[in-house]
C-alpha cells in the first residue's frame, strides 16, 4: 500500500542539523465564531531551512477537543510545491494518499468501500501545487506577489482526482500584513466559487489567517467546513515568554 510506504518514509530520521517548526490553527465558524476544530502542525526543516516532512493532527472543538479527528503526514522531497501526503480521517475511517511518480501523480482513496486508484499526468511548464505546497508557492513567489503579479497554478483537488486552475494575487497591504486572494482562473467559476483569503505578516512571511473552504469534511460524503483559521507559532510564544520572564539574580556581579 502506498500509505504504508509513505508512513515509512516519514518515520525515517531527518538530516543532521534539522530543526522543527510547530504552529497551531484554530478554525472558527465565520458566522457564529464557534470553534470548529484545531490543527496542530509539526514540521521538520533541513539546515537550509527548507521543509522536509511534517505531520498535522486535527482535533475537535468545544467538548470534542480531546478527540483526534484526522492525521495528515507530508514528505516534501525535491518538489516542495507537490508534497507526497497521507491523510486519514478517523471519524469516518477514510484514507487518502498522494504519491509522485516521475511526470505523474497517483491518488489512492479508500472510504471503506474498497480502494480506488487514479493517476494524473503533470502538465509541462505549469506550476502544480498540492496541499501544504501552496505555502511554499507563496514563499517562492513572494516578491512577485507583493509587486502585484498574479501567479497562476494548477491545484490538485485530491478528493476529486483532478487539477483545477487557480490564481493568487495581492488584495491589500498594510504596514504589517499583506492579504492575498486565491480564486479560479476561469471568470465563470469565479462567479460560482467563494475565494480563499490569506493573511501573511510582512516581517516573517508567515500565514496568520486563512478564510475559506477547508480540507476537513463536516460529515461522511458531505461538504467541507468553511472557516476562519487563526495561526500561532510556538517559537514566537516561547520568545514572548522568555522576554516577559523576570531575570533571576544569582548573586554574581552584573
Amino acid at each position: 500500500m502506498l500509505r504504508a510506504a509513505t508512513l515509512t518514509l516519514l518515520l525515517l530520521s531527518t538530516v543532521a542539523g534539522a530543526n522543527s517548526l510547530q504552529f497551531t490553527g484554530h478554525a472558527f465558524d465565520p458566522e457564529s465564531g464557534e470553534l470548529l476544530y484545531t490543527e496542530h502542525h509539526y514540521m521538520e526543516r533541513d539546515t537550509s531551512g527548507a521543509l522536509t516532512q511534517g505531520r498535522v493532527i486535527y482535533r475537535g472543538g468545544g467538548s470534542d477537543s480531546s478527540a483526534v479527528w484526522a492525521d495528515k503526514r507530508l514528505v516534501f522531497g525535491a518538489n516542495p510545491l507537490l508534497p507526497e501526503l497521507s491523510f486519514y480521517d478517523q471519524r469516518f475511517g477514510t484514507d487518502l494518499n498522494l504519491t509522485r511518480q516521475a511526470n505523474r501523480i497517483v491518488i489512492e482513496q479508500n472510504s471503506g468501500e474498497g480502494l480506488q486508484q487514479q493517476g494524473l499526468s503533470l502538465p509541462e511548464e505549469k506550476r502544480v501545487v498540492a496541499d501544504a505546497g501552496f505555502d511554499r508557492l507563496v514563499e517562492r513567489e513572494w516578491h512577485a506577489l507583493l509587486n502585484g503579479t498574479s501567479i497562476e497554478f494548477e491545484f490538485v483537488a485530491i478528493t476529486r482526482g483532478k487539477l483545477v486552475s487557480f490564481q493568487i494575487r495581492k488584495q491589500s497591504q498594510s504596514d504589517q500584513r499583506v492579504v492575498f486572494i486565491v480564486e479560479p482562473q476561469n471568470w465563470f467559476f469565479r462567479m460560482l466559487v467563494d475565494p480563499i483569503v490569506l493573511h501573511y505578516d510582512l516581517a516573517q512571511r508567515r500565514l496568520r489567517r486563512f478564510e475559506g473552504l477547508t480540507n476537513i469534511a463536516k460529515a461522511r460524503d458531505g461538504d467541507n467546513f468553511k472557516a476562519r483559521i487563526e495561526y500561532s507559532y510556538a517559537d514566537e510564544v516561547s520568545n514572548h515568554h522568555a522576554q516577559s520572564a523576570p531575570k533571576q539574580n544569582d548573586g554574581r556581579a552584573l
